[in-house]
C-alpha cells in the first residue's frame, strides 16, 4: 500500500523565522530581485494593502526547513509584512514539499504580479536542474524545443545567464555555431538585442547561401573570382546554388 500523501496544515509563525529558499550552496532561489524598482513598488502597494492586523487577506505557504520555514509563495507578502513590523502571521505549511516542488509553483503561478523577464528567466533555469527539456518545457508551458534552446544559450551565456531572459538566451543558442554571433546577441541592451539578432539572421543566411553556391561552382568546375577581370563582362546572374547550372549553359550558350 502506497504511503499516505500528509496534508498541508495551518499554522501560526513568527516571521522571524520565515527565511527565503535556498539552493544547497546558500544562495536564494524562487525569489524576486528585490533591488528592482518595480519590485520595491510592488511590496510597499502589498503592505498598504494589508488590513489592521498587519496581515494578507491570503495566507503565505512554506517549507518546514529544521527550526526554520523557507517560503514556497509569498515572499513579497513576506517582506511586506516584515516592513509594517508584524511578528506574526497564519501559514500553510505542506510537509510533502520539495525544492523541485517549489520550483514548479512559481514558475506554474507566474499569472498575479508577473516577474520580470530576466527573473522568470531564472526561475526556469534553476528548475532544468531537475529534469530534461520535455519536463521543463512541459511545468514552464514553452515547449521541449523551446526549453533545450533556452539550457543551450544559458550555457552559452554562462554566470550572465541569471541576468538575461529566456528571449534572449533562445536567440543566442540559434547561433551556438558561430560563437562571436552569439555573444553580440548576449551583450546587446534589452531594447535592441531582437534587432541585432534579425540583422544575424540575414548575414548567416548571405553567408550560407554564398557558401553554397561556391561549393555548387567547384562540382560544375566553374572557376569563382571576387574581382571582375579585365576583359569580361557580366553574361548573367544567379543566387541559388540549385540554379547555377542552368544559368551557367545559358550564359554560355549566349
Amino acid at each position: 500500500m502506497m504511503p499516505r500523501k500528509r496534508k498541508p496544515v495551518l499554522e501560526r509563525v513568527r516571521l522571524s523565522d520565515v527565511l527565503p529558499l535556498v539552493d544547497e550552496y546558500g544562495n536564494e532561489i524562487c525569489n524576486r530581485d528585490y533591488s528592482l524598482q518595480v519590485n520595491i513598488d510592488y511590496v510597499d502597494e502589498l503592505a498598504r494593502s494589508f488590513g489592521p492586523s498587519g496581515e494578507p487577506d491570503e495566507e503565505v505557504k512554506l517549507v518546514r526547513d529544521g527550526d526554520v520555514y523557507r517560503v514556497k509563495a509569498g515572499n513579497s507578502r513576506v517582506r511586506a509584512m516584515k516592513q509594517l513590523g508584524t511578528e506574526e502571521c497564519w501559514a500553510v505549511i505542506d510537509p510533502e514539499d520539495t525544492v523541485q516542488s517549489v520550483l514548479e509553483t512559481v514558475v506554474r503561478t507566474n499569472v498575479k504580479k508577473k516577474y520580470e523577464p530576466a527573473e522568470e528567466s531564472r526561475f526556469v533555469q534553476q528548475l532544468a536542474l531537475f529534469g530534461d527539456d520535455e519536463y521543463v518545457g512541459a511545468v514552464a508551458r514553452i515547449g521541449a524545443e523551446s526549453a533545450g534552446r533556452l539550457r543551450r544559450g544559458a550555457a552559452l551565456a554562462g554566470e550572465r545567464a541569471q541576468q538575461v531572459c529566456m528571449e534572449q538566451l533562445m536567440a543566442a543558442a540559434d547561433f551556438e555555431d558561430r560563437p562571436e554571433y552569439a555573444e553580440e546577441i548576449l551583450g546587446a541592451a534589452e531594447g535592441s538585442w531582437r534587432s541585432v539578432a534579425g540583422e544575424l539572421a540575414r548575414r548567416k543566411r548571405a553567408d550560407e547561401a554564398e557558401a553554397a553556391l561556391r561549393a555548387r561552382a567547384a562540382e560544375l568546375g566553374i572557376a569563382v573570382v571576387d574581382e571582375l577581370p579585365d576583359g569580361l563582362r557580366y553574361a548573367g546572374r544567379c543566387d541559388d546554388a540549385d540554379g547555377l547550372e542552368a544559368a551557367y549553359m545559358a550564359a554560355a550558350a549566349g
